[in-house]
């Protein structure tokens, strides 16, 4: 079609009569200066040629372009009105969409310090924490900085190297590292920094300095449900099984989305269903795990970490894989678990 500028229409209809004097001099004043791009309306017109139903509408002299356009368009093509209203209605509806979450993130997977369960903002989605470890050797404990940095170990598909991470809307880190074998990934966690002044009173007058401390902004703990309170709490990672839970031993997950699920028992996949080094199945009676779990824990009640989530099977929701912690290690020998 040929694209053109839509100029508004300059008279009004006999209905319109019944308006004061004031009325009809604003509208026509209105409508006069106002002009709406030649672009705009040809990008409105064209969507609804072709039966586009989703606009991203960045202006409110935007939005009135749109409706300038569409009266104008409608007395050219009448029987087609009930597709302008249409459109109408559609970017209404993505607006509102857009603006709303897709599912509500328990309040203390919001929270500082990070643990294992916590909901990672990263690409514009969620994922969740997996556990927490810190570097080990010379060169880690050679500053008070450096010894309070730690690392948060998620799923590698959650984003690549460099992606920027936040929790509860305030800045985490960046991936620093992920696997070439295993759906693995590392953030690393810059400490909190906190300077005090302290003065002392001397023979010569009063003197001060300023005492700086590091403050770890990620712990070795993770989020279950507390056996004393029965609600959601953070317990410490006792240890790491290299491998799955032995027997019909039930394990939890600890999801931004799903929240916690402790009815998981393990499940041996078969060689077709294996895609990473050190990835095991397992399988449960209750809900599955969705979108915004990936990189949460699998753990026992008693803070036995097993892995990390990676997947779910569309064929069956109920049986997910992980990446064992042991492959971690395995892959990157200078770490170990950071102190709860």
């Amino acid at each position: 079609m040929q694209c053109a500028a839509v100029t508004p229409p300059r008279k009004f209809a006999k209905e319109r009569g019944r308006r004061s004097r004031r009325s009809r001099e604003a509208y026509k004043s209105n409508v006069s200066g106002h002009r709406p791009c030649t672009a705009c309306l040809c990008t409105v017109s064209t969507g609804i040629e072709r039966g586009i139903s989703r606009f991203t509408v960045m202006s409110p002299t935007f939005v009135s372009s749109i409706s300038v356009a569409l009266r104008g368009y409608a007395r050219r093509r009448p029987f087609r009105t009930w597709r302008h209203r249409a459109a109408v209605v559609l970017v209404t509806a993505a607006l509102v969409a857009s603006a709303t979450p897709a599912s509500a993130v328990d309040y203390e997977r919001t929270q500082y310090p990070v643990v294992g369960g916590t909901a990672l903002q990263m690409r514009g989605g969620y994922c969740t924490a997996g556990f927490v470890v810190k570097k080990d050797g010379f060169l880690a404990n050679l500053s008070a900085a450096s010894r309070a940095t730690r690392y948060v170990v998620t799923a590698k598909h959650c984003g690549p190297v460099g992606t920027d991470v936040s929790v509860g809307g305030q800045y985490l880190g960046k991936v620093v590292w992920t696997s070439q074998i295993s759906d693995l990934g590392m953030i690393e966690v810059a400490p909190n920094v906190r300077r005090i002044p302290h003065c002392s009173s001397r023979s010569t007058g009063i003197s001060c300095i300023v005492i700086t401390s590091y403050d770890p902004r990620a712990v070795g703990r993770v989020l279950l449900a507390s056996l004393r309170t029965r609600s959601i709490s953070t317990v410490p990672v006792t240890g790491f099984g290299d491998g799955a839970p032995s027997g019909d031993t039930d394990v939890c997950t600890s999801g931004a989305t799903t929240g916690l699920s402790c009815l998981w028992t393990a499940h041996e996949l078969t060689t077709e269903q294996v895609k990473y080094a050190g990835e095991h199945g397992a399988t449960t009676s209750g809900t599955g795990l969705l979108g915004g779990d990936s990189g949460c824990p699998v753990v026992s009640t008693s803070g036995l970490l097993y892995g990390v989530h990676s997947a779910v099977f569309r064929s069956d929701p109920s049986l997910m894989t992980y990446i064992s912690a042991g492959q971690f290690f395995l892959e990157r020998p200078g770490y170990s678990l950071a102190p709860s």
